[in-house]
């Protein structure tokens, strides 16, 4: 970013430059990132007044009974491992997911996923807690069993979560742009498995 962009906004420090928000180690995606200090301002208040609607897709364990859902659980920091976020915390926090089922495959579901709220690992914290964890999740997944998952292990690299859509409000022109990213190639691929 520092190297395409001279001037990006300083308001995330040196470290972070023009980084309004943020995602999970190993979660790939679409970011937004502020060229500039007005524009940092105004997408940090979109954030935080719920106004920018962020979409995923997530390959998660098993199948829904359900095809579509939203998920109210308060998650914090985990009293016991603080690098893990649940419900068993002193410290919850409001969180809302809204889920749909995309497409089955046997043991594994293709979940859509839009967090209302923005809390850390909040769709792999909820995904988990109705039964249901992201494929290749090492903090919130322990299954690993079957014949298809066994084959998985050659091809899963790191979690199945991947930011696949965001909308906002142009800072200046106030105008909705609305973005989207396809599946990166590693993710793809696993779900060409699964159809196989």
């Amino acid at each position: 970013l520092i190297y395409h962009c001279k001037n990006l906004s300083g308001i995330g420090g040196i470290m972070r430059p023009g980084i309004v928000h943020r995602l999970d180690k190993e979660t790939s995606g679409i970011m937004i990132v502020a060229k500039n200090d007005i524009a940092h301002r105004n997408l940090s208040d979109q954030f935080s007044g719920r106004q920018i609607r962020k979409t995923y897709l997530a390959l998660v364990h098993g199948v829904p009974k359900d095809g579509e859902g939203s998920i109210d659980i308060k998650i914090g920091r985990d009293k016991k491992n603080r690098t893990k976020m649940s419900h068993n915390s002193n410290s919850l926090k409001l969180a809302i997911t809204e889920w749909k089922l995309k497409k089955t495959f046997d043991e594994f579901s293709l979940i859509e996923a839009s967090p209302l709220t923005g809390r850390t690992h909040q769709i792999r914290t909820h995904l988990s807690l109705i039964g249901h964890p992201i494929l290749g999740d090492k903090v919130y997944t322990k299954r690993l069993s079957s014949n298809i998952e066994n084959g998985l292990k050659k091809i899963v690299r790191r979690h199945f979560l991947h930011a696949k859509s965001l909308s906002f409000y142009h800072p200046t022109s106030k105008k909705k742009i609305k973005l989207s990213v396809r599946l990166p190639k590693d993710l793809d691929i696993i779900i060409e498995y699964l159809k196989r």
